[in-house]
């Protein structure tokens, strides 16, 4: 019997429909309260909430523990399945609600030891910072308890409910973004790819990181080198260049086996990265500065962290006080961790950049298994220690076996008949660590000593410090435990298993990179090398690109009236060096050539006429990224093969300095065969650009290139790709973006130029009008659908213009837009 097709779309309509209208039904049930009052079991005494216009919490507690049980509390309020997804990621539990998916994220969790690292940390934590785990992690079950049977939307689709949450729950959350964002090794094997393909020193060009201009910061930093315009014409470089290079001899590259890692390794730690389609790579980065008053009126910090522009937005912020403690302090708090980790306690503000310091090794030595699983370390054989455990699965009677391979160089990841592959971190090697304590000592800290000491006992993703405070003081300091390498240069494999040969310890805090009032009165850092070549340790050969903290630098020297306002419209800001290079020989290149083309005259017309920002109306920003892509494949392609230049461009950070390192230097060697010169290559991967363009935008006219209308961001829900009749409903976009991985405003893009990363929060702060904090998210403070904070600072967060995060008593109880009282149950 045939059906009438119109049957069938009227069913699937009504399919849709039903669907839709439970999904409403159940988030609008589900919705946390904000307004009149709870009774809760566990609070000592009432907790007052004000929630402003967007959703954003000022918590007034009368004693310690309320106000930590109630950061607990509020962030499983919004944020419940985000902090239980994370956790499950670090521990290894994904498949016991994905299934069979996400065992092979589970098995490397397992394997890299990211529970083992938490659980020797909160051995070694203080008892105030047990205490502060304890009070968070009854907030947090305190909510699961009390919404039982109204959890989220994610947990009844995937039909679990979340564990109590533990102390060492939050400590997890730190290791599982250092092992994100910190993570090393597998550039580590690319780099080793590329240097038994090429000659040495061909190879270490591709992983240069110094740079004219580049602001660095030594621990006696005295100035800063403010970047010169001397790129609007054409440079005769290359004298200059062999001044400015740094005059240190290589240190020795132990040769090191090869070891082909087998590729489900590489998808298991990319599982979290979602990195395997970027052909620039994923830049974990940021931009953060500080003014003091010797320069401005007022002091000034200002932040943007760049990450994977997820949903929920990776930050929670919130307002902390119990004034008897004297704690009063606001900021960004990560969802699961106690405390503020961008903020200001009234006193004092701080921000952070990723530091990017190299603090994992690769080794590669002999294993024996004939007998019991044995490896070579000092020419003696040593047994492998193995620890079981089991993964629950989904659907599955019997949990899945995993065998963890540990020696003294860290987990195995991968092994042969003959050889290993080992991982060393220096997060699993640090004694009397304390991220809780470091985070938390934040709020009560008043001046740059006191700064200093409390970060001593930081332990996790290697960060940049920025300091301010309000008598006009700023400072900076590197944070986290880096390893001291005694002969090895840390970025390729090392032969053998005698890593404590290489390793003597870690780097003592007093000598990481630290500076305080230096004359220039203004502090960069966006993810740069921030040493100069004679500083005293090595940090590794992780930093990313120069130029955004070149452009920040160069702003701050020249602008005498640096305001909050102005400071935000820097955060805005989209000029791009590297475009402004590119552009200048591409012209050179076409009027050189005496071309007449026209096909390619209007393009180099509108070139012409550029000012080198890459905002989202122009056309130009289109015609340079297309160029730069092209350029670059072409040069990498033609040496190291398709394959390996995609593994080197999506792991490699500083890849557009690369690219401009060659370009200055003109070396013939990287020219692809049946091409005479650079400026041929420009041109016709110029051309290439331009004819790839008119195909994809279907226009002949290239006033309609516009770069946002192509580069374009949606923040999309994790379930919306499964149930796309829901992203109406969840997602948040698509939305025009200017900007690229090199210019203030950064954003990244993958293949299809669909933005993936950005700004996760803007921050600016006055210490001197703290009423009139700029703290903005790009979705919202609820993860729920349907809430009206869901993704209610989209539109401020791109405009970089929104209300407030204030911070007086009276203003916070007058622009309320709802309050809540939290009272014991008993």
């Amino acid at each position: 019997m045939k059906i009438n097709p119109k049957i069938l779309i009227l069913t699937g309509l009504l399919s849709i429909f039903l669907l839709i209208i439970t999904t409403l039904l159940y988030t609008a049930f589900s919705q946390p309260k904000r307004s009149g009052e709870i009774k809760i079991t566990g609070l000592y005494s009432k907790v007052k909430i004000y929630f402003d216009k967007h959703g954003r919490a000022h918590v007034f507690a009368d004693n310690l523990h309320d106000l930590v049980f109630t950061q607990g509390y509020l962030t499983a309020q919004d944020r419940l399945f985000q902090i239980d997804l994370t956790r499950r990621a670090a521990k290894g539990e994904l498949a016991e609600i994905l299934g069979k998916k996400g065992l092979i994220r589970d098995r490397f969790a397992r394997t890299i030891g990211l529970l083992r690292s938490a659980e020797k940390e909160l051995k070694s934590s203080g008892k105030e910072s047990h205490q502060i785990l304890n009070y968070y992690s009854e907030g947090v079950t305190a909510y699961i308890n009390k919404h039982k049977h109204n959890l989220p939307l994610e947990f009844r689709i995937l039909n679990y409910r979340p564990k109590p949450w533990q102390p060492v729950d939050s400590i997890l959350i730190f290791k599982q973004i250092a092992e994100v964002t910190d993570t090393s090794w597998q550039l580590d094997l690319i780099r080793q790819e590329i240097y038994k393909k090429l000659p040495p020193e061909k190879a270490q060009e591709l992983f240069k990181q110094s740079f004219p201009g580049n602001p660095t910061i030594n621990y006696d930093a005295k100035k800063y080198l403010v970047f010169d315009d001397y790129i609007l014409k054409k440079p005769n470089l290359t004298e200059r260049w062999k001044k400015i290079k740094d005059n240190v001899a290589l240190k020795k590259i132990l040769e090191a086996p090869y070891f082909k890692i087998k590729r489900a390794i590489i998808e298991a730690a990319d599982f979290l990265r979602n990195g395997s389609d970027r052909w620039e790579g994923f830049t974990w980065g940021s931009n953060c500065w500080v003014i003091g008053t010797a320069k401005n009126k007022n002091p000034i910090l200002a932040n943007d962290p760049h990450m994977e522009l997820a949903n929920p937005s990776f930050w929670y912020p919130i307002h902390l006080i119990d004034k008897k403690d004297g704690i009063n302090f606001l900021g960004l708090s990560i969802p699961g961790i106690p405390g503020i980790l961008i903020g200001h306690n009234g006193t004092v503000a701080w921000g952070i950049t990723s530091l990017s310091a190299d603090v994992q090794d690769v080794f590669i030595g002999q294993i024996n298994k004939k007998k019991s699983f044995l490896y070579k370390s000092d020419d003696k054989w040593k047994k492998v220690k193995i620890l079981r455990s089991e993964i629950k699965v989904k659907n599955k009677f019997k949990p899945y076996i995993h065998e963890t391979l540990l020696t003294e160089c860290g987990p195995i990841l991968d092994y042969n008949d003959t050889k290993a592959l080992a991982v060393k971190w220096s997060i699993d090697d640090a004694k009397d660590e304390d991220s809780v304590s470091a985070i938390w000592g934040l709020s009560k800290v008043t001046n740059w000593n006191e700064f200093r000491s409390d970060l001593k006992t930081y332990n996790a993703s290697t960060l940049s410090f920025h300091y301010a405070d309000k008598d006009g003081n700023i400072g900076y300091q590197a944070a986290g435990i880096i390893p001291n390498r005694k002969d090895i240069i840390g970025h390729l494999p090392a032969s053998g298993f005698s890593c404590n040969e290489h390793w003597s310890g870690n780097i003592p805090f007093n000598e990481l990179p630290h500076a305080y009032n230096p004359k220039v009165n203004y502090i960069v850092s966006a993810n740069n090398k921030v040493i100069s070549s004679d500083f005293k340790y090595n940090l590794g050969n992780n930093f990313l690109s120069p130029f955004r903290a070149v452009r920040i630098s160069t702003i701050l020297s020249q602008k005498k009236n640096l305001d909050l306002e102005t400071n935000k419209e820097i955060q805005k800001d989209s000029y791009s060096w590297v475009a402004n290079y590119i552009t200048v020989q591409i012209l050179e290149a076409y009027y050189k050539s005496k071309m007449s083309s026209q096909e390619l005259l209007p393009a180099i017309q509108l070139l012409h006429k550029w000012d080198f920002n890459l905002s989202a109306d122009s056309p130009q920003a289109l015609i340079f990224e297309k160029t730069y892509e092209n350029l670059f494949k072409k040069i990498l392609s033609n040496k190291l093969g398709n394959s390996l230049s995609k593994d080197y461009l999506k792991e490699w950070r500083a890849g557009s300095l690369a690219l401009i390192n060659i370009l200055i230097s003109g070396d013939s060697f990287w020219l692809p065969g049946g091409i005479k010169s650079y400026d041929s290559l420009l041109l016709i991967s110029f051309s290439d650009a331009i004819k790839e363009i008119k195909a994809f935008t279907r226009t002949d006219d290239p006033s309609k290139w516009l770069w946002g209308k192509y580069h374009t961001l949606t923040i999309e829900h994790p379930f919306s790709k499964g149930l796309p009749v829901l992203s109406p409903l969840t997602n948040a976009g698509p939305i025009k973006v200017g900007g690229d991985r090199d210019t203030i405003s950064a954003f990244g893009t993958n293949n299809n130029l669909k933005v993936v990363w950005g700004p996760s929060a803007r921050v600016a702060i006055d210490l001197k009008d703290l009423n009139n904090a700029h703290v903005q998210i790009p979705l919202g403070t609820s993860s729920q659908p349907g809430s009206p904070y869901y993704r209610d600072q989209t539109k401020g967060w791109i405009e970089n213009n929104d209300v407030p995060f204030v911070y007086d008593d009276e203003l916070i109880t007058s622009s309320a837009k709802e309050s809540l009282i939290l009272k014991p149950l008993y």
